[in-house]
């Protein structure tokens, strides 16, 4: 599977992906592919694991998690049309990073996982908002939120 990645491989470990998100870059990820497969086509496997790449490149999922890593442990959308979206999917991260800071596993914080109250959630709200002939919000940006709270 490496042979047939290998271009897709090298971007990767030209870029530092592989040390900076190795859960997401690593020969792990690159199992799970194969897994997938009933089979264990790995031909399948790869093009599944190049459309996983290029949907990342193509949705800035990296540059998405880089802000996230830049707010400093606060986890609020640094984009004023995220904020916008998190109006409507409210979500208490500083209490997730108060307790990241006080809780550590040797030389690694533990993360708390976060808990989703949906029925806060204003989906209604939001729908009519992106869909508005004036929004200052798109599908995008909607998405674009979900990339964030999930990565």
């Amino acid at each position: 599977m490496k042979l047939l990645l290998r271009s897709e491989l090298k971007m990767i470990t030209d870029a530092n992906l592989h040390e900076k998100y190795p859960d997401v870059y690593s020969d792990l990820r690159l199992l799970r592919f194969l897994r997938k497969s009933k089979d264990r086509d790995v031909n399948s496997a790869a093009d599944r694991y190049r459309s996983f790449l290029q949907w990342r490149e193509k949705n800035k999922v990296d540059e998405i998690r880089d802000m996230i890593e830049d707010c400093g442990g606060s986890f609020t959308p640094t984009s004023v049309r995220l904020q916008v979206v998190a109006s409507y999917f409210p979500m208490n991260f500083e209490y997730l990073a108060q307790e990241t800071d006080t809780f550590n596993l040797g030389d690694k914080p533990v993360v708390k996982p976060a808990i989703l109250n949906v029925d806060e959630f204003d989906t209604r709200g939001i729908t009519e908002k992106i869909l508005s002939s004036n929004s200052d919000v798109a599908l995008e940006d909607f998405l674009n939120y979900w990339i964030f709270l999930y990565e």
